[in-house]
């Protein structure tokens, strides 16, 4: 029996002793890397549309396991004891602190055992130093004595710092394992000094920095001191009196703060605990709070939003990203560089599993501690185990288009890009405890090409005012074109060139000439400068030499010139603005004085005769009349080609009133502009107003207030900043260069201001202004904006050619139409281009300008329908037209009527039956169709109605496409869900239609597989067109 007893318990022996050491193997296998690194890729490269949600990019990896916020248990058995030994047999009792050192070690500061163990990468655990018992010797290893340690800290050389929190000391441990004071008396207090002459009060989390500085987290002064290599204390930050002010140095305030963490730069991060929050001291000492606001909770957020409950412990890694025990919420927390806080890993109840990410539990996490992989040590002190989290998963730099994002731990790119992005090389990392692997994918979001429609023909009566014809849009949209750099560097200069090469000197006014060429006001190089439509810039007039001087343009001087304007003929006129006078430039750079004298005054008269104050703005009409915004005189000059100076309007004293001629009065007007029917627009400055002056001289305001903002709106309730140079282009819109607030604006006839440019945020995207001083516009719509030592063009958004008839406008910033035609002109297909950085659009539209109507008129053809539609043909029909008119009570002879059929604006056939069949067309496109009838008397209906027709897809049958039999659609009928196959990898594009060949959504097909949900479809049949780069198939599926 005793020997049956015996071989039993040996038995159960081994079995134990097997189980430990496939246990300590799996450790071993761990540890050693027997794991693989990640090994990932994407599909590449990829281009999406903005505004539609993309079809999810997953990776594929074809290595080891990435896990985000992966938590395991280190070491630690879980019971309460001082067991050295394996990984899973070790106990501890409530480790308070942990630290890593480079080999990978791991060092726990064991509170209740007054120890401090040592865990290697293999998972085996050690007792470092301490006896055990209670006490405050120095010695070699076990012969040490602490009480109750609550920190430890590894410097680069191996070497242990400790808070030795019941002992008010720092000790510090030698990679021989011997035991030393650094600092501390013993006593609880305050005070600094070296060694031992300083005093700490329950001292806990500790960091050293690369120099071998240590922090100390000094819990119960609530400050943060400072000991020197050498061992001399000073304190960092914190008055001493408990509180929560953000200040410098020892005017801030913590609450109990216990751990500490510093970065590579030397910033120090602090988990104030009894304030719920991570504090941050910069290194001129200024106290911040990173995130958290003092009241506890639980949220993850960016900054101040964020909620803790209780943090105890903070750790940094070498990207900045700072990982915080959350003691009471049971999880461990990180936080971005720029203070956004998420959650790492637990659930947020207290608890022991070991799991991913929300899955995993702690118990009172404590400290943390980061290794060379990022992986995160935490000192769970409840449950007496090290825990063990991973931060692998996915991440990616830079940060991918707005709309997009990477899921952390799936590595999954999803999402709706909203604006257009350049393709762009994305790095990809994606990692786990055994290394990392990157992969780059180029990733491109783009707007739609522009596609757009007009209502056509037109046909606009002479005289009349038409109803704006705006474009209508169905494919990308069609921003205010892009701003680029036409000339000029950015940095003051005198040098002529092509492009960058050239440069200027604070440029301020600027005026195009009906050839396209700009002409600048270099106000400091004391010059007038000239940029071609290509951006190469000379000097047109000016020696450069400060002063005054009539003659060739090489010979002539200026005394800070601020505006320019072009007449008709090409003459070019000046403010020059320190001379107080107007010069005029002929075409051949010949430079003479057209009014003024030089002596500051206000008086009129021919030439030299007039005087002038300071005068800053200039603008020619169509007629060779000159007008001048006579800054300093407050007032504005009119001077005619004679050179005969008058007032326009102004009173000559600061004001803001609007009156007629010299009862209003302005506050230091500037810019100045005249549209085609001779009204003139001032930038009146100091009143942040833009003022509209008739050619009788009565002036209004026509937008903003006296108080300066940055407000769009409509008159008055706009608000401008300074306004100073403007422009107007032949719609009568002007452009205003609101020079404090950096921006273009926008006032419409009416009085509507929108912002235009500038800021990088609104209207032209990316493009910013410091201080505009000059804006231009030249007959395409082009803008150009004088500011900081360059010239910036802006390009219009729509173009047209030919030219509209006269009196009609084109908005190329919107593609609007509108004015009143003034002459008669046949019909004209015009060609709009509208352009956006996807592309170009075009559209051809049909406009006549007619005389008034005769009374005899035809009526116009109604009820035009199509029948018999088809993929190729569709037959049209419409209400006969007839003559209403009366002479003498009898119906005017009018002779056979027949009919003008349009298709997109464009003449089709001239038939004289109310019928007409129409072939050619194309599968499943959309046409339009108008009829105007006319008779051989010369009678012209007004069009008809717009009558849109689209035309049935192709057949169901393939043509030439070699795979059609490589598609297969099944269930076919379906209640539902049907699935696609394809045989090959090939992206295709599905477009589904109904039986009449309307279109009804479209979807792309990735993979050979794909599963579609058309139960939201009526019963019916419908056709599903499948296409490739090769070809296109068509296949018929039944709801049912």
């Amino acid at each position: 029996m005793e020997k049956r007893y015996l071989s039993r318990q040996i038995l159960i022996i081994k079995r134990f002793m097997i189980k430990q050491l496939y246990s300590l193997l799996a450790v071993a296998l761990v540890q050693s890397g027997f794991a693989q690194a990640p090994a990932i890729s994407y599909a590449t490269p990829k281009t999406y549309i903005v505004g539609i949600a993309i079809t999810p990019l997953n990776p594929v990896n074809t290595g080891g396991l990435i896990t985000y916020g992966a938590t395991t248990t280190f070491a630690g058995s879980g019971e309460t004891g001082d067991t050295d030994g394996s990984a899973v047999t070790a106990s501890f009792d409530r480790p308070n602190g942990v630290a890593v050192d480079a080999a990978g070690n791991v060092y726990v500061a064991d509170t209740y055992n007054h120890t401090i163990r040592k865990i290697t990468p293999a998972g085996v655990v050690s007792t470092l130093a301490g006896s055990g018992t209670a006490g405050a010797a120095d010695g070699n290893g076990v012969a040490a004595s602490f009480n109750l340690p609550g920190g430890v800290a590894v410097d680069a050389a191996g070497n242990l710092y400790v808070a030795d929190t019941s002992n008010n000391k720092i000790r510090k441990i030698t990679s021989q394992g011997v035991v030393t004071t650094l600092a501390g008396s013993g006593a609880a207090g305050a005070a600094n000094g070296t060694g031992t002459s300083a005093s700490f009060k329950l001292p806990n989390g500790l960091a050293v920095d690369a120099y071998g500085t240590i922090y100390v987290a000094d819990t119960g002064n609530h400050k943060i001191r400072k000991i020197t290599p050498d061992g001399v204390v000073s304190t960092l930050a914190g008055s001493g009196s408990l509180g929560y002010a953000d200040a410098y140095s020892t005017t801030a305030q913590f609450f109990s703060p216990y751990g500490v963490a510093v970065d590579a730069l030397g910033v120090v991060y602090v988990a104030d605990k009894n304030n719920n929050s991570i504090r941050k001291i910069a290194l001129d000492g200024k106290v911040s709070t990173l995130a958290g606001n003092g009241t506890s909770g639980d949220v993850d957020a960016k900054g101040k939003l964020a909620r803790f409950y209780y943090p105890k412990g903070v750790a940094v890694d070498a990207l900045g990203t700072v990982y915080v025990a959350d003691g009471d919420n049971y999880k461990i927390r990180q936080i971005s560089p720029s203070g956004e806080v998420t959650t790492l890993a637990g659930s947020g109840l207290r608890g022991t599993a070991d799991d991913n990410g929300a899955a995993a539990s702690f118990y009172n996490p404590f400290a943390v501690a980061l290794d060379a992989f990022g992986t995160v040590y935490v000192a769970d002190t409840n449950i007496n185990k090290i825990r063990k989290v991973g931060t692998g998963g996915y991440t990616i730099t830079p940060a991918l288009p707005a709309g997009l994002s990477i899921d952390r731990i799936t590595g999954t790119i999803s999402g709706t890009p909203t604006a257009p992005a350049p393709a762009t090389v994305y790095t990809i990392t994606a990692a786990n405890g055994s290394g990392k692997s990157t992969f780059d994918c180029t990733i491109e979001t783009k707007i739609e090409v522009p596609i757009f429609t007009y209502t056509t023909p037109q046909s606009y009566e002479i005289n009349k005012v038409i109803t704006p014809l705006n474009p209508i849009h169905t494919g990308g949209p069609v921003p205010l074109g892009a701003a680029s750099t036409l000339s000029g560097t950015g940095v003051s200069g005198n040098t002529d060139g092509s492009g960058a090469s050239a440069s200027f000197s604070s440029p301020l006014g600027a005026a195009m000439d009906a050839s396209g060429n700009i002409y600048v006001a270099d106000y400091n190089n004391n010059k007038i400068r000239k940029i071609t439509p290509d951006g190469v810039t000379t000097t047109f007039a000016g020696s450069g030499t400060y002063g005054f001087a009539d003659g060739s343009a090489a010979t002539a001087s200026f005394r800070s010139p601020i505006a320019v304007a072009v007449d008709a003929s090409g003459n070019v006129y000046v403010a020059d603005s320190a001379n107080h006078r107007i010069r005029k430039i002929t075409p051949g750079g010949v430079v003479s004085t057209l009014a003024g004298n030089g002596v500051v005054d206000n008086v009129n008269g021919t030439g030299a005769a007039a005087r002038f104050f300071f005068p800053s703005g200039v603008a020619a009409d169509a007629a060779g009349n000159v007008y001048v915004a006579d800054t300093n005189n407050q007032l504005i000059r009119k001077i005619t080609p004679e050179g005969v100076v008058s007032y326009l309007a102004g009173s000559g004293v600061v004001g803001d009133g609007d009156y007629t001629g010299l009862r209003a009065s302005f506050n230091y007007p500037r810019g100045i502009a005249v549209d085609a029917s001779g009204n003139v627009y001032v930038g009146d400055v100091d009143n942040n107003k833009v003022r509209k002056i008739t050619p009788a001289g009565a002036v209004t305001t026509l937008a903003g207030y006296k108080t300066s903002g940055d407000v769009n709106g409509t008159g008055f309730l706009a608000r401008f900043a300074r306004p100073s140079e403007l422009a107007v282009d032949a719609s009568g819109t002007v452009y205003l260069a609101d020079r404090d607030n950096g921006k273009i604006k926008k006032i419409s006839p009416a009085g509507v201001v929108t912002t235009l440019a500038g800021g990088g945020t609104n209207g032209v995207p990316g493009a910013s202004f410091s201080s505009p001083a000059g804006v231009g516009v030249d007959p395409l719509g082009n803008i150009y904006v004088s500011d900081d030592n360059k010239i910036t063009k802006i390009k219009a958004s729509y173009t047209i050619t030919p030219k509209l008839p006269q009196g009609l406008y084109f908005d190329a910033s919107t593609g609007t139409i509108s004015g009143t035609p003034t002459t008669v002109t046949p019909a004209t297909v015009y060609t709009i281009t509208a352009t956006n950085t996807s592309g170009i659009g075009t559209f051809a539209i049909t406009i006549a300008t007619v005389g008034a109507e005769d009374p005899a008129v035809l009526t116009t053809p109604t009820n035009v329908i199509a029948s018999g539609t088809t993929a190729t043909t569709t037959t049209l029909s419409w209400t006969a037209s007839e003559n209403t008119g009366a002479v003498s009570g009898k119906k005017k002879e009018t002779g056979i009527i027949s009919y003008d059929i349009y298709k997109d604006g464009i003449l089709l056939a001239t038939v004289t039956e109310t019928t007409y069949t129409v072939t050619g067309l194309s599968p499943n496109t959309k046409y339009t169709f108008t009829i105007k009838a006319k008779d051989t008397a010369g009678n012209v209906s007004k069009t008809s109605q717009v009558f849109s027709v689209t035309t049935l897809a192709n057949d169901l049958g393939t043509g030439d496409f070699d795979k059609k039999d490589s598609i297969k659609l099944y269930p076919n009928a379906t209640t539902g869900n049907i699935t696609i196959e394809k045989s090959e990898l090939d992206t295709a594009q599905l477009r589904v239609f109904d039986a009449l060949g309307h279109f009804l959504f479209a979807k792309q097909l990735e993979g050979q597989s794909t599963r579609l949900d058309i139960s939201h479809l009526p019963i019916g049949v419908y056709m599903f067109q499948i296409s490739f780069d090769s070809g296109t198939v068509t296949k018929k599926v039944i709801r049912n």
